[in-house]
């Protein structure tokens, strides 16, 4: 089954899927990276992250996800002939105030999710830091195959449709 993603061409729905997911693995590191760097040059001095960092870091990923998304379905134009230059398509309308939404929203989602860690599971999310000393040696190599495999998939899925 084929569906539209906004190109010219239609993709699998399987492929869209891991488009999505390796954005949204890309953004999930390069945040969480973000709060490790702020810990190590920070207080604690280790290799540890907070859980609000944590549910932090996979809000914003998200919400990046999609916004990398939609920025890329506007395409650059590029013109046959060589004498004009090129422009790239963002439309973005400050009055819309989609960020300020979107801002409200990732606040508001954290602040849920915190809660309920905080008043169901009795776990401050403040206080409780995940230690990645001992694993973060497993982790990567496990995510960059990860990334590895869905770009393979993608390289030869273009090449066969």
């Amino acid at each position: 089954m084929m569906i539209s993603d906004g190109n010219i061409n239609s993709k699998s729905k399987l492929y869209i899927f891991l488009d999505y997911l390796q954005r949204y693995i890309f953004w999930l590191g390069l945040t969480v990276f973000a709060h490790l760097l702020n810990n190590k040059l920070g207080i604690n001095n280790t290799l540890s992250i907070s859980l609000s960092q944590l549910l932090l870091s996979n809000i914003i990923a998200i919400n990046l996800t999609f916004i990398s998304k939609l920025i890329t379905r506007e395409s650059v134009l590029v013109p046959i002939s060589g004498k004009s230059k090129l422009s790239s398509k963002f439309k973005y309308n400050i009055n819309q105030s989609v960020g300020l939404n979107l801002l409200c929203g990732v606040f508001l989602v954290t602040l849920i999710s915190q809660l309920i860690l905080d008043k169901v599971f009795n776990i401050d999310p403040y206080m409780y830091f995940i230690n990645l000393n001992d694993v973060i040696l497993i982790i990567i190599p496990i995510i960059i195959l990860v990334l590895l495999g869905i770009a393979v998939y993608k390289k030869n899925y273009n090449l066969k449709y």
